[in-house]
């Protein structure tokens, strides 16, 4: 049986190398990660029969003009003195709003990403102190030294959309000298923070982390290899091997998006690892049976020494 299964395999060893070879070219030339900027981004994550999908709908449908899947909060406050009661600090929050209802857009952004943004930008509820006075106890701080503006997002803060406008919003803070303080530490700051502003936060440090990962686990397995096999160009058949089955890998999460599998940043750092740490662990033990039949086939005494 080992025998028959021996010729079995060595005869169709290339027609699968190649139908395997074939399979991965598809998947990376059509499967592209999946954009979360439909309708509604949830819809990538969520079924709509859940719970919480349809508690969502039941306040789109009942609150049309404050209801927003995610929020992003801009805190705007000085260290050095109250914001509310010094009109130059008011002044920036108003322009600040004023520029969220006639949003300007920078020149080098692609013409249907700016389209997007200036959409979402003027149809995004805006409420804050100087929105909505008669609500200013609660958007100012006790001291005075904080005010706090809500903008809504265009979508769950997974989305590619909300993660935009995150980045135009503080774009515009950074354009305005109102992300960074001075020698003295007394000026006006914004940071952005909510559910979309931490994400975006949070994406970037996954992708930063994911990164990171690739280039150590990469170091350390060509160093486990080159001890292994002693050879440059013989660690170049597991790393080239096993970096194609991680695109493969990434490629089918994308392709399986829709039916619920997620496929963000965290989960492509795990596929590095995982991957990586089992496809070198199966490589060598690959090797060594090759090795140990090799040498089983060319010191085992032929039947005419005998």
């Amino acid at each position: 049986m080992a025998d028959r299964l021996f010729t079995a395999s060595r005869g169709l060893a290339w027609g699968l190398v190649a139908a395997w070879v074939a399979g991965a070219a598809a998947l990376l030339v059509w499967v592209r990660p999946p954009k979360a900027d439909l309708a509604d981004g949830s819809q990538l994550y969520l079924p709509e029969t859940f719970e919480s999908q349809a508690a969502q709908l039941r306040l789109r449908q009942l609150f049309p003009d404050q209801y927003r899947p995610s929020t992003a909060v801009v805190v705007f406050h000085r260290t050095g003195g109250p914001v509310v009661t010094n009109p130059a600090d008011m002044a920036a929050i108003r322009d600040f709003c004023l520029w969220l209802r006639e949003p300007t857009l920078w020149p080098d952004l692609p013409p249907d990403q700016a389209e997007r943004l200036r959409a979402h930008l003027k149809d995004a509820p805006v409420r804050s102190a100087v929105t909505d006075p008669h609500l200013a106890s609660r958007f100012n701080s006790p001291d005075l030294t904080a005010s706090l503006v809500l903008v809504g997002m265009p979508d769950i803060f997974t989305s590619q959309k909300t993660q935009e406008t995150v980045r135009a919003l503080r774009r515009y803070l950074a354009e305005h000298g109102l992300d960074r303080r001075d020698s003295s530490g007394d000026c006006l700051c914004a940071e952005v923070t909510g559910d979309a502003g931490f994400y975006v936060d949070y994406n970037d440090a996954a992708r930063q982390s994911v990164d990171r990962s690739t280039v150590v686990t990469l170091v350390l397995l060509a160093v486990i290899l080159l001890a292994v096999y002693r050879s440059p160009a013989a660690i170049l058949v597991p790393l080239v091997t096993i970096g194609l089955a991680i695109l493969v890998s990434v490629r089918l999460l994308y392709l399986l998006a829709p039916l619920g599998f997620c496929a963000d940043s965290v989960i492509r750092m795990f596929v590095v690892v995982v991957v990586f740490g089992s496809g070198t662990d199966y490589c060598l033990f690959l090797t060594a049976r090759y090795k140990e039949e090799f040498c089983l086939l060319y010191t085992s005494p032929s039947p005419r020494d005998s």
